[in-house]
């Protein structure tokens, strides 16, 4: 979990929030399917936590991922 607080007078915690836009329909079941297995990727705790290790950021939450997976799922061609 992002740990917000600090002790420190001279300094605040910053956040940054990143997206991904997908489309809901592709013209083709190969794209589609590409979209959604690198969406899924994004979203799944292998990558949540090598962008933790590498850049220091917080993993999605469990009820998150649990969302955008849903979003996911509704990929269609």
């Amino acid at each position: 979990m992002l740990s917000r607080d600090t002790e420190s007078s001279d300094a605040y915690p910053l956040v940054q929030v990143s997206y991904t836009v997908w489309c809901n329909q592709y013209d083709s079941e190969e794209e589609a399917q590409l979209a959604a297995a690198f969406a899924t990727y994004l979203v799944s705790a292998e990558a949540q936590n090598a962008a933790a290790d590498v850049a220091g950021s917080s993993p999605l939450s469990a009820d998150l991922r649990e969302e955008a997976l849903d979003s996911i799922d509704r990929i269609s061609w």
